[in-house]
């Protein structure tokens, strides 16, 4: 299926705050996708923690939340204006990509349970299961059949960082999930419509991870909070295999192209 372009796409992206800025990693990934298939993007970007929600229009074709430092659960102002963002931007039918933090922002904002989760930072390069449901969905975006590897069961590869996740019980009312890992059940979301979100980073590079890596290791997290038995030094050796990444990425593009698709 073609994803030749017609007109120029409107994104915001509204950066929460992190080890470094996000919106590069995002423009570059998208880019790299859409520019070969005469897919231009206007992008935007807004500082979530400086309060610039108020600022963004309501005539982009879709919205990105990045990953954060933050857990969604802190009872921080600009969390709790984010959460409300996202549960009216929601109501009124507006695309959003929530990605990490982002992801779960979404499922908290929509009724969902996120929490530190007790088996320890999922990172590095991992393989997350991708349901039946996901696959439908794929397949009908038109890009399933596009993905690199199809493996039996059906998964996807790609760089994970984070130490919170949607508990197995807390899949919010409206939405399907995507699948996961022994580690993080629920590794992405979306309800068919305006909903697509993604708890691993396919925006990073082995860069951006090993920088993770390093910031979380200043700070005491790694390697104390890593999964039972497991070692930095496996945790970098994943860095090196393939991800699914420019898959990821046609994917969202076709999600914020297709609004024939997302609203049926």
């Amino acid at each position: 299926m073609s994803c030749e372009a017609t007109s120029d796409l409107r994104i915001a992206v509204i950066n929460c705050p992190g080890s470094f800025k996000f919106d590069p990693l995002f423009v570059r990934w998208i880019d790299d996708v859409s520019l070969p298939l005469g897919q231009k993007v206007e992008w935007s970007v807004f500082e979530a923690e400086a309060n610039e929600l108020s600022k963004i229009e309501e005539n982009f074709d879709a919205y990105i939340i990045t990953g954060s430092r933050h857990g969604v659960y802190e009872e921080l102002p600009w969390i709790t204006g984010l959460l409300s963002w996202i549960k009216a931007t929601h109501e009124k039918q507006k695309n959003i990509l929530g990605v990490c933090f982002g992801h779960q922002a979404v499922a908290k904002a929509l009724g969902g349970n996120v929490e530190v989760n007790p088996n320890g930072f999922e990172i590095g390069r991992y393989t997350t299961a991708v349901s039946d449901e996901a696959v439908a969905y794929f397949k009908l975006l038109g890009t399933w059949d596009q993905l690199e590897t199809t493996t039996s069961p059906p998964s996807i590869d790609m760089m994970f960082v984070h130490g919170d996740y949607v508990v197995p019980s807390g899949v919010p009312p409206g939405l399907t999930s995507m699948g996961g890992t022994p580690l993080s059940p629920h590794n992405g979301f979306f309800n068919g419509t305006n909903i697509l979100t993604f708890q691993g980073h396919a925006e990073f590079d082995v860069e951006s991870v090993e920088l993770c890596i390093e910031k979380l290791s200043e700070k005491g997290i790694l390697p104390k909070r890593l999964p039972p038995g497991a070692t930095l030094e496996q945790v970098k050796a994943t860095l090196g295999g393939r991800v699914d990444a420019q898959w990821i990425a046609l994917t969202a593009l076709r999600f914020f192209q297709n609004e024939s698709i997302n609203q049926r």
